[in-house]
């Protein structure tokens, strides 16, 4: 007669801790997995944001002003649109409207036609609610349309090109404003999304506002600055 042997209680025992460090060990290595991809992911989108925005922002910029034909008589040189644009102060958000000849807006639509035949774009920019908004005006400054370009962008703050230095738009005259021959734009981006094992404590400068921070959540943030000069103001110089 044949004898079947088992396993002892021991070798169970046994077998029993030795799969469990290895299942432990599988979770813990998956874990640490997941939250350096989440670091990985919010600091990738950080920077996504804060490329797209001030590529965004900076090619209008350097549209601004354009009249289409510089040689009509009734062309439109405005570059900035001072009723339309404002100076936050401290570190609240500014928020600048440029405008410029062209057929389509910010947002694609079609642009109105002015008195003088020809259509132009009013774009402002500003933060609603920690996004990126454009918002396009007819030629009477009235709001034609207003969408989110950006989400993750917590803060702006804008300086103006003027006499070889920049200044805030609150220092700016209404005879000033023809004079604009370039505007610096900071963003503060954030990842919306949060980090484990991550608090923000640092503070965040931009420009001239008022010190932010530290915002004590699990957000990755990091400040995005530009300059652009309004390449048509130079071209009438």
């Amino acid at each position: 007669m044949k004898i079947i042997k088992g396993f002892s209680l021991v070798e169970l025992l046994t077998a029993l801790a030795i799969s469990t460090f290895i299942v432990l060990g599988i979770g813990q290595a998956f874990i640490t997995h997941k939250v350096s991809y989440r670091a990985q992911n919010s600091l990738s989108r950080v920077q996504q944001t804060g490329r797209f925005v001030i590529e965004y922002v900076g090619n209008d910029i350097r549209r601004a002003g354009f009249p289409g034909i510089v040689e009509e008589a009734n062309a439109w040189f405005t570059a900035i649109v001072p009723a339309l644009t404002a100076d936050g102060g401290g570190s609240n958000s500014d928020a600048v409207t440029l405008m410029y000849r062209t057929t389509a807006d910010c947002l694609g639509a079609a642009t109105p036609v002015y008195t003088d035949g020809n259509q132009y774009a009013k774009n402002r920019f500003n933060i609603v609610n920690g996004n990126l908004v454009c918002t396009t005006f007819d030629d009477t400054n009235t709001q034609l349309d207003s969408q989110v370009l950006s989400t993750g962008v917590q803060n702006m703050q804008v300086l103006y090109g003027l006499n070889n230095q920049y200044v805030s738009a609150s220092t700016l005259t209404a005879g000033d404003w023809a004079d604009v021959t370039g505007i610096r734009v900071a963003f503060l981006v954030n990842s919306v999304e949060t980090t484990v094992d991550f608090t923000d404590t640092n503070t965040y400068t931009l420009l001239n506002a008022d010190a932010l921070g530290p915002f004590g959540d699990n957000q990755r943030r990091r400040v995005f600055t530009t300059t652009s000069t309004i390449r048509n103001r130079l071209d009438r110089s």
